[in-house]
């Protein structure tokens, strides 16, 4: 009884440890946030309650690119990760359902795709888009669900492959056809996988730089990693702008997660465990 006692004692240390490492950088870039510039780095290290401010926030928000940068996030997020999901289910249930001619070395090709570096393909695709005039706000969203279709693909697949086909057999002695099956009977089965891809990729391309800084030219086009990375100078950093923006850019995924969460896992731990 007691070595159960003493043991879970540890789980509940090791968690708490865990938990304090995880949360420090982001609990001192929030209180960095309600802090004038100068005591950003050499003032205390626990702010007092007189000097916290939100003065930070107000400056964001008057510069007024705020808006522009979160607005295109969501628009490039948002536009691939449906267009991903939507790809991605699709091709896991033909993966699933059908015997294709050479399914064995598509879902190969698809790890080794995995495999390979973002920086790798970064200058090709770059100098593929200027020749062809197409380096613009549509084929950054195209780079970012083209780039997450693989792992999304094999989510779906062995999600997929978890629902009975006896379901298929049933909707189709019922008259139902192909994509009336897929429609009414997988997509609300496969409903925790396709909200899962929807974070996995609407995430990575509100995180993502890169492509976004090489392939837009506009700063009116750009996201809010962009703006984040304005906040860096060539002989200072604006610590307070930088954090305010970055806590700010944390928001919305912070809160898309929290709403869909119990789909999230549940897609994520079924999509890589069944099959």
């Amino acid at each position: 009884m007691r070595r159960s006692k003493a043991i879970l004692m540890l789980r509940y240390f090791a968690l708490t440890t865990i938990a304090l490492i995880t949360l420090m950088p982001i609990l001192w870039t929030l209180q960095s946030t309600l802090r004038p510039w100068g005591e950003v780095l050499g003032g205390p290290l626990l702010p007092s309650l007189e000097s916290l401010t939100l003065q930070n926030y107000i400056d964001v928000f008057r510069r007024g690119q705020i808006f522009t940068f979160l607005r295109n996030s969501t628009m490039y997020g948002g536009f691939s990760a449906i267009l991903c999901a939507t790809i991605s289910l699709l091709a896991g249930y033909s993966l699933s359902r059908f015997d294709l001619p050479g399914k064995k070395y598509i879902l190969s090709s698809f790890v080794f795709v995995m495999m390979i570096p973002v920086l790798v393909v970064l200058v090709p695709i770059y100098f593929m888009l200027v020749t062809i005039n197409f380096a613009n706000r549509v084929a950054l969203v195209l780079i970012y669900a083209a780039g997450n279709t693989p792992l999304v693909v094999w989510l779906s697949k062995t999600y997929i492959d978890s629902i009975p086909k006896d379901l298929d057999e049933a909707a189709h002695l019922d008259g139902c056809n192909k994509y009336q099956t897929l429609r009414y009977i997988i997509f609300p089965l496969a409903t925790p996988v396709f909200i899962s891809a929807i974070i996995i990729v609407f995430v990575n391309g509100w995180s993502e730089l890169m492509y976004a800084m090489i392939i837009l030219d506009r700063v009116a086009f750009r996201p809010i990693t962009s703006g984040i990375l304005g906040a860096l100078g060539q002989y200072g950093n604006q610590w307070d702008m930088l954090n305010t923006m970055a806590m700010l850019a944390s928001l919305p995924v912070l809160i898309l997660f929290l709403f869909l969460q119990r789909y999230f896992i549940g897609g994520i731990v079924s999509g890589s465990v069944k099959g």
